[in-house]
């Protein structure tokens, strides 16, 4: 085998092992894929991180609540609530198991997790929770038909695979206020890019040093 068709056949496993890797990720093959973490805004400390695995652990959590021992808000819609659909990037590739989408109502949008929170709301009319509604708990399709469409407290934001803040939407910020983040449907960081068309680069880069001059095509 030729300097040049070993460099080519190393191009190819590369691109066939990154590929393998997007569509584990994707596929929810990575655990720990649905994550919230709430971090207190004066001290810094950390006050919750759950996580939900997908595929689902045997006896694991569907839904994240915080604080930890408050009762699910109910299925039906609550204009007293905030809630703000985490959205898939347009092009996503299909859920595991063939399970139909479930779209925002009013949109063509798909949801793949869905955070419910009180926490803007003053604290005598009732507990401050804030949870995280998995795609895999049996009343998520229920409570996302439930959201009226341009209600002025249900939002979409579009996830990226990383922690996301959502303490603006949900009006934690501030002194004495909570910063939300949630990570919905992990997928291979921007910087996992970067590096392999670097080593792409490089290893073509090296195949042309290695031609000798004046050779043939």
């Amino acid at each position: 085998m030729s300097k040049r068709s070993r460099v080519v056949y190393f191009l190819l496993c590369l691109i066939v092992a990154f590929g393998v890797q997007v569509g584990r990720a994707r596929a929810g093959g990575v655990p720990d894929s649905d994550r919230m973490v709430v971090t207190d805004n004066l001290s810094g400390t950390v006050l919750f991180d759950g996580s939900i695995a997908e595929p689902p652990a045997a006896g694991g959590p569907e839904i994240l609540i915080f604080p930890v021992g408050n009762s699910p808000f109910p299925p039906s819609f609550d204009s007293t609530l905030t809630y703000i659909a985490l959205i898939e990037p347009a092009g996503a590739p299909p859920e595991p198991g063939g399970e139909p989408p479930i779209f925002l109502p009013g949109t063509n949008s798909v949801v793949s997790d869905l955070v419910i929170s009180s926490l803007a709301h003053d604290p005598t009319s009732g507990p401050r929770t804030v949870e995280l509604l998995s795609d895999l708990d049996p009343n998520f399709a229920q409570v996302v038909s439930a959201l009226p469409p341009r209600a002025s407290n249900v939002f979409a934001v579009e996830e990226t695979g990383s922690l996301q803040d959502l303490s603006i939407l949900l009006g934690t910020g501030g002194t004495g206020g909570v910063q939300v983040q949630v990570q919905s449907d992990v997928v291979p960081e921007p910087g996992t890019f970067a590096l392999l068309g670097l080593g792409l680069l490089g290893l073509a880069a090296q195949g042309r040093r290695r031609r000798p001059m004046g050779g043939s095509r």
